[in-house]
């Protein structure tokens, strides 16, 4: 039995199918009554009698084996379970290198290696990690260096704020983005950190650092936190630096990203540039905005290629490559998309890659955490990194692995 977004058990009842909308729609805040996949509406099925569990007991397979670490098994494939799938046909194609696309369907093939695991015991290399984590009395090395470093970062900018943060730290109004007194790195948390090169000229490029801390772990990603265009009059939307609350939704109603956590509300705060694409103090004369449409989304295949049109200031992240938790180099290269319509295209086997890696261990790994919506988004000006030197030469090693990259992919 084929197992995909939208399947159920046979005996999930329509009043259990409604209790997990209403779940979806308290975490998202989206009002829709059926599930999104590339802008497409995916309708719940249920499974037929002959396999009765076939969601269940893939879903406890893939705690098992260390793929849904939290994971509910309620015999709903929602987008957790898809992302737990896709995560695991990720480790087979990059990992154990066999062929595998991660499109999130549990066929035969997938299945047929998930059995394999199962017989041999086989746990994914971040399993003893995780369960560190869980334990929170056992060293976790890079992970702790980057949260003891954010703490580090905090009380610097405590005492030396600068004018952005002290615009923000000053600022009266509701906002998704927090005074540098209310930053917190706790390991209860999943903590994003962009880190934002510092332009040598107005040409906008892939050319930041995306950090994932989740679970005693640490992925790096590569993308822009800079506009790449703007028609606006006063000029193109910044984020600005510092920390700020993000939570799961979709991007154009079509794939999983994450928006400011109260982006209906309100949002996060920007500053406008003057239409020159770069951030500068001065640029502050015009005051903070606050914007509830900087989304953390997809940003194309990324290689050699400008911004341009992937942002208005919203963060965007490649889908080439990234370092995974062990710091090896892994292309997408064979199966990522340049765009959204080629990843919408009918009988495509294309995908959005990283990023796709990125937001499936968002959705997978979160479950069981006391705030499963939240993850704290932290933007950090490249210059800050002088504060710690290992962390320094920790970014310095993951630009040199990404030029790498896309050197052998151009």
């Amino acid at each position: 039995m084929t197992v995909s977004l939208g399947l159920t058990d046979a005996d999930i009842s329509s009043a259990q199918i409604t209790q997990y909308l209403d779940k979806l729609k308290k975490l998202s805040l989206s009002q829709d009554d059926k599930l999104r996949s590339n802008a497409k509406s995916v309708g719940f099925r249920e499974a037929p009698k002959k396999t009765p569990d076939a969601v269940s007991q893939l879903q406890q397979q893939l705690t098992d084996t260390g793929f849904f670490p939290g994971g509910v098994v309620d015999g709903i494939c929602g987008f957790r379970t898809q992302s737990a799938i896709r995560l695991f046909q990720e480790y087979i194609r990059s990992v154990d290198g066999k062929a595998c696309l991660p499109d999130g369907i549990a066929g035969p093939i997938t299945k047929g290696y998930l059995h394999d695991w199962i017989q041999k015991s086989r746990k994914a290399y971040w399993d003893e990690l995780v369960d560190n984590w869980r334990k929170d009395d056992s060293p976790l090395s890079e992970y702790d260096d980057w949260l003891g470093y954010l703490q580090e970062l905090k009380q610097f900018r405590q005492q030396q704020p600068g004018r952005i943060l002290s615009a923000v730290n000053e600022f009266s109004g509701s906002s998704d983005t927090k005074p540098v007194a209310q930053w917190t790195h706790s390991k209860e948390q999943v903590h994003l950190l962009a880190v934002r090169c510092k332009p040598d000229d107005e040409n906008r490029r892939f050319d930041d650092i995306f950090i994932l801390l989740i679970k005693g772990l640490v992925f790096k990603f590569q993308g822009s936190s800079d506009p790449g265009y703007t028609k606006h009059p006063q000029g193109a939307p910044f984020l600005v630096p510092g920390q700020h609350d993000y939570r799961f939704g979709l991007h154009r109603n079509s794939y999983p990203a994450l928006r400011p956590m109260h982006f209906a509300q309100h949002g996060v705060l920007t500053v406008r540039s003057r239409n020159d694409f770069r951030l500068t103090e001065e640029d502050l004369d015009n005051g903070l905005e606050v914007n509830g449409s900087i989304n953390i989304h997809w940003g194309g295949k990324g290689v050699g290629r400008a911004v341009n049109r992937w942002s208005e200031g919203c963060q965007v992240i490649t889908g080439s490559g990234y370092l995974d938790s062990n710091g090896e180099i892994r292309s997408c290269a064979e199966y990522v998309a340049i765009n959204n319509g080629e990843v919408n295209r009918e009988g495509s086997r294309k995908t959005r890659g990283a990023y796709t890696v990125l937001s499936d261990l968002l959705v997978a790994f979160t479950s069981d955490l006391a705030q499963p919506g939240l993850v704290k988004f932290t933007l950090i000006p490249e210059q800050d990194l002088a504060l710690n030197e290992q962390i320094s030469n920790l970014v310095s090693t993951s630009r040199t692995a990404a030029r790498e990259l896309i050197r052998r992919l151009a």
